[in-house]
């Protein structure tokens, strides 16, 4: 069971009661002491005055005869001290313990002991009652002995009442202090549960919180402190979030050749600012991004450019009455923020200058940089699209002539085995600039496909017994587990997939070997696999073998080929929605899997 802890005003009122109490109850004890001291004194006091007096009055009787005349002026005589109400009892004994007046009758009767030997004393009784001797005392010694007893049952009264009254004083002094103990309560603790407040609001994300404030005390200067806290935090909050605003719209922006000042004028009302932009180190390097804040930053940009000419570290100074910050950047580049007035930028300012200063060049120096290899890439196909339309032709008229070689030279086996290795080289050519015009397309996002209704067991049957043909040293084994796989495809592009797949496997087996064809249906997919024993991929190269011009290996072998039939045999196969994988181990050979769905589903253009 989670115990709530009170609040602390109320902790506050209790400690001040509790203080209250202990004072309170530490002088009660030591006045109800001091009174009891005082009323026990004056008890005393009242007995031994009261034995004095009798004793007094006893002597000139006690010196004559002590006939019933003395006797009865005894009687008067202890009546009159028993007349007071606070004494008890009285008494006139002789020297030897007979009692000649008192007023018990039973001391007539008979003789008491008294303590002689305690003159002029007095005791303190068991109920309370203080009793007093003194000795009548004539020119001849004593006569006889006064005893008087003062009671003690009209000071206890007194002390009761007295004491009552000083609890019902307290108990009024503690209700006017429990009052005063809120309201001293309200004015400590209000502004602290303020404070409290606003922290926890503050921690809740409602930067925008502030504290009542007023007067000059202790608490205002603290409450004034707290706001200026938050205020400066949300200010940091704001330019933080503008700074990842700012890390993931720059890049968008200049790759989409977007307008950058609107940023950098966010930037400017974050800090400030009249003006900020980055400036060329030398005049042609780069066009200027600057943006002034009409008209304070008016006439700033020139300020700017010859301080950019000049800086060659981030720094801060004043010129012109304005603050200036400058931060070098990459592309040989400065970003400048110019405030007007001469007050500085603070160490947090200077943070954020040089954290936009660095977004802003990046995203700048890696638009220029983008934009330069698009220019690149756009040249590259240009040319391979120019220079494999260029070669198409003269290999067409080759692969003619070579053609019509291999007929007339068919009875020379000599000169036949040449035109068929022409022939051969001619048809290599062909695919490689078949590629590259796939490259090109591609790029070009004009890639598309020509489908129909198909099935794919007589492509499979035809390629296998074609590559029979031309790859004597290898044995090609075909295994179709269903009857059928009809989808609608296009027809050369998967011979075209299906050639590369078997030409790699024919050229990564160098030492021959069985190369196998499986197809079976998975589901709603045809699943089609070219297994063979060959050198096999590493792990590390099987996470690029679909790019674009990458070969394993690289050229630390002897196996020819450009890099680009995987990755045509990658689009295409997407292209109608499917999808190739690789699986391998150096020495194990190496399975190439192609995944289409049977289902018709739109061609993809790829872009």
């Amino acid at each position: 069971m989670k115990i709530r802890i009170p609040s602390l005003r109320w902790r506050l009122v209790t400690v001040m009661v509790l203080a209250d109490l202990v004072v309170a109850a530490t002088t009660g004890f030591v006045t109800y002491t001091t009174q009891q001291g005082s009323l026990q004194d004056q008890l005393v006091t009242q007995a031994r005055a009261g034995a004095t007096i009798l004793a007094a009055g006893a002597i000139p009787i006690l010196s004559s005869s002590r006939g019933p005349e003395e006797r009865g002026l005894l009687s008067s005589l202890v009546a009159d001290v028993v007349s007071n109400k606070d004494i008890t009892y009285a008494a006139v004994f002789d020297p030897h313990g007979k009692a000649l007046a008192s007023t018990r009758p039973s001391d007539l009767t008979r003789s008491l002991r008294l303590p002689l030997g305690r003159l002029n004393g007095h005791q303190i009784l068991g109920n309370g009652d203080v009793q007093a001797e003194t000795p009548a005392v004539s020119n001849v010694g004593p006569i006889g002995f006064a005893v008087v007893t003062a009671s003690s049952r009209t000071a206890r009264q007194d002390l009761v009442r007295s004491t009552l009254a000083s609890v019902a004083v307290r108990g009024l002094g503690l209700l006017v202090f429990l009052l005063l103990s809120l309201a001293i309560a309200q004015y400590l603790i209000a502004p602290l549960e303020n404070l409290a407040r606003a922290a926890r609001s503050i921690g809740r994300g409602e930067l925008s919180t502030r504290v009542p404030q007023g007067g000059t005390t202790e608490l205002a200067t603290l409450a004034q402190t707290f706001n200026n806290m938050a205020e400066s935090l949300e200010q940091r909050i704001k330019q933080l979030s503008f700074l990842a605003a700012a890390g993931s719209t720059l890049p968008n922006t200049f790759r989409n050749a977007g307008d950058v000042r609107p940023i950098i004028a966010q930037f400017c009302a974050q800090l400030g600012a009249s003006a900020a932009g980055l400036v060329p180190r030398e005049e042609g390097d780069l066009e200027p991004l600057w943006y002034e804040d009409e008209p304070a930053g008016r006439g700033l940009a020139e300020t700017a450019a010859v301080v950019g000419r000049t800086a060659r570290a981030a720094a801060t100074f004043v010129r012109d009455q304005n603050s200036v910050m400058v931060v070098p950047v990459l592309g040989n580049a400065v970003f400048v923020a110019i405030r007007s007035g001469q007050e500085p930028f603070s160490p947090e300012e200077q943070q954020v200058v040089i954290n936009f200063a660095y977004e802003l060049g990046i995203a700048a120096d890696n638009a220029r940089l983008f934009e330069s290899q698009q220019e690149a890439l756009a040249v590259k196909d240009q040319f391979l699209s120019i220079v494999s339309h260029e070669l198409r032709t003269p290999l067409t008229t080759i692969k003619g002539y070579s053609q019509m070689l291999l007929r007339r030279l068919s009875g020379d086996e000599t000169d036949g085995r040449y035109a068929a290795n022409i022939d051969a080289q001619v048809t290599r050519l062909t695919r490689l600039v078949d590629d590259l015009l796939d490259v090109t397309r591609f790029s070009r996002g004009q890639f598309e496909l020509e489908l129909a209704r198909m099935d794919l067991r007589p492509i499979l049957q035809e390629m296998v017994t074609r590559f029979r043909i031309v790859a004597p040293r290898h044995s090609f084994r075909l295994d179709v587990r269903d009857d059928s796989f009809s989808g609608e495809w296009d027809h050369d592009r998967l011979e075209q997939v299906l050639n590369n797949l078997l030409s790699n496997a024919v050229k990564y087996s160098p030492d021959g070997g069985e190369i196998t064809v499986r197809a079976h249906r998975e589901g709603d997919s045809a699943v089609i696999s070219v297994h063979d024993q060959g050198i096999g991929i590493d792990q590390e190269h099987q996470r690029h073998l679909f790019e674009r011009f990458y070969r394993a290996g690289g050229d630390t072998n002897d196996i020819k080929g450009m890099g680009l039939g995987l990755y045509v045999a990658r689009r295409i196969i997407e292209a109608h929605h499917g999808r190739i994988s690789v699986r391998s181990a150096p020495g194990e050979g190496s399975e190439f899997t192609v995944t289409l769905p049977l289902e018709a589903q739109p061609a993809a253009v790829q872009t």
